[in-house]
């Protein structure tokens, strides 16, 4: 096959080895001898392997192969790994009250970017390691992982147990896009993790309808779609099997709100009655999810009265 970008394997030493080696060790402290440091290599192996080896490719070296020169960075944060963390450690979900103060304190895209990636550091450790269900998230990064600094919300760090990780991950994740629309990116650097094909404009008719449908929404209503609609882009259909597989299936074509209608159904706490889908556009496709996206946040700060920044 042939190597790409995708292959390669890119680490930051501070923020992704030294956490790990520190996770892993084991101190004791004996009279006499002082502090003695015991390091566990099998653990650290299968840590090292679980995120940064097993979800590449096996490639084939050849004479003279060439790989160009860039530095990559995995998403580690998927649904897989979702599903991984629930073994371990089962989820919850943040109330509203809770979410709405988290992002009235994280404004600011550096300090909202800084928390996820902290939070994803811990969460690549939590899906393997597991722990307390009730233990804060901010203690697991500073006194487990020993990292200088976690979660930069008060309330998140009030509130926020490893059973929240799941619910915090989505949260930051969609107010990182919200800012990232906000400061006028482009809709491919806002939601990253979409295949190619998936950034399709909306046609004008499904545009036009959406737009009708979105405005009798009231605020808290298309607040609320907003949020799902940016869960199910990243945990559904951003999850795509293999093109080279007998069994691929191209989901572009996909009806991007009945898809959602089952996805609510099958949710524990759903922030959005399926009903509330009714009179959705049925031309609005998979490959329209991320225009989509963004027109309904527009939507929604054009209904509040948010101006956006220059």
């Amino acid at each position: 096959m042939a190597v790409t970008s995708a292959h390669l394997i890119s680490y930051d030493h501070e923020h992704d080895l030294m956490p790990l080696v520190l996770a892993n060790c084991h101190y004791s402290f004996e009279m006499g001898v002082g502090t003695k440091i015991e390091y566990d290599f099998a653990g650290m192996e299968r840590q090292l392997i679980d995120r940064f080896l097993c979800y590449k490719s096996k490639i084939e070296i050849h004479q003279y192969l060439k790989v160009d020169l860039m530095v990559y960075r995995t998403e580690v944060t998927n649904v897989s790994v979702f599903n991984k963390l629930q073994g371990n450690i089962p989820q919850e979900h943040l109330n509203s009250a809770v979410k709405k103060q988290i992002c009235e304190e994280l404004r600011s895209l550096p300090d909202v970017c800084e928390t996820l990636d902290n939070l994803n550091i811990a969460i690549s450790f939590l899906k393997t390691t597991g722990g307390n269900p009730a233990m804060p998230i901010h203690r697991f990064i500073e006194e487990t992982l020993r990292m200088d600094k976690s979660l930069l919300s008060q309330k998140a760090r009030q509130t926020c147990e490893l059973r929240h990780a799941r619910s915090l991950w989505l949260l930051l994740s969609f107010l990182k896009s919200r800012l990232l629309v906000d400061y006028q990116h482009a809709t491919e650097a806002v939601i990253e993790t979409l295949p190619n094909g998936f950034y399709e404009d909306l046609p004008n008719e499904v545009k036009s309808s959406f737009g009708e449908y979105m405005h009798h929404l009231s605020t808290e209503k298309l607040s609320n779609l907003l949020e799902l609609l940016h869960e199910f882009l990243l945990l559904r259909v951003a999850v795509q099997e293999n093109p080279d597989d007998d069994d691929f299936v191209d989901t572009r074509k996909y009806r991007l709100f009945e898809s959602l209608k089952q996805y609510i159904e099958l949710s524990e706490s759903p922030v959005l009655e399926p009903v509330i889908l009714n009179g959705s556009p049925t031309g609005l496709l998979y490959e329209h999810g991320a225009k989509a996206w963004v027109l309904a946040n527009e939507t929604l700060l054009r209904k509040i009265g948010t101006r956006r920044r220059s």
